[in-house]
């Protein structure tokens, strides 16, 4: 499968987001992208709750670097970029997060929103996705953006598997309004492995993740509650990994 190399997440350093942008929480209740803005930096996950890929892998990576990284003072951002996923879809993996991260501090939040909405959110940030009907999937880069607590874009995380200390820095730089020097495409991350983590091509290595746990519970219907088990259950099982 071909694509554009130019296009991914290049971030748009010092790039103010659009707060006003309409959004739904997961008990479905309007909200504005600022309503999770104000006193601590932000790492805003742009991806979907329905992937058979890398999304949650990006989710449990971040968690687990923010956990080791002994820093409480964040909330984690995840907007889902297929609008016709809703609060039902966002609200057991947004319970799975906050049970494993329990008492050690940071904030989760999980939300949707329409087309528009979502659109106007990954220009800000400099996110390029777009869904490719034969995969039927959403097609977007695994990585992440570090925002200040006013809104602003100031560094930026691509691949997986992030090191707290580098995210412990780019929170205290974000914590004070300041902005990185640019993407942090960690050495061992390398064009290459750049192009391959777009979501949708890596159906092997997300396999391994509990893809095909995933897509099991769709095909029989399984609840919501299933889904919690097996969320906490993989973020407890790579917690003990990275002890």
């Amino acid at each position: 499968m071909k694509r554009n190399v130019m296009e991914g997440l290049t971030p748009r350093l010092g790039a103010q987001l659009p707060l006003q942008l309409p959004l739904r929480d997961t008990d479905g209740r309007a909200v504005r992208l600022g309503d999770y803005f104000g006193a601590v930096p932000v790492l805003l996950v742009l991806g979907y709750y329905r992937c058979r890929n890398v999304c949650s892998m990006v989710f449990e990576d971040v968690l687990q670097a923010l956990q080791q990284s002994g820093t409480s003072a964040w909330r984690l951002l995840g907007v889902s970029i297929n609008p016709a996923e809703g609060p039902a879809d966002a609200a057991p993996r947004q319970a799975a997060y906050r049970a494993w991260l329990g008492e050690r501090g940071g904030q989760v939040s999980l939300a949707t929103g329409d087309a528009a909405a979502i659109a106007a959110l990954a220009q800000s940030i400099g996110f390029t996705y777009r869904y490719n009907a034969e995969l039927q999937q959403y097609l977007h880069p695994a990585g992440f953006v570090v925002l200040t607590p006013g809104g602003r874009v100031s560094r930026c995380f691509t691949g997986l598997r992030y090191r707290p200390e580098e995210l412990r820095g780019a929170l205290a730089e974000a914590a004070g309004a300041g902005v990185g020097a640019g993407a942090d495409v960690r050495e061992r991350v390398g064009l290459v492995e750049q192009v391959a983590l777009w979501c949708g091509q890596r159906e092997g290595e997300a396999a391994s993740h509990g893809a095909a746990a995933w897509r099991a519970m769709r095909l029989t219907g399984a609840g919501s509650a299933a889904l919690l088990a097996l969320l906490l259950l993989r973020l407890r099982s790579r917690r003990g990994r990275g002890r």
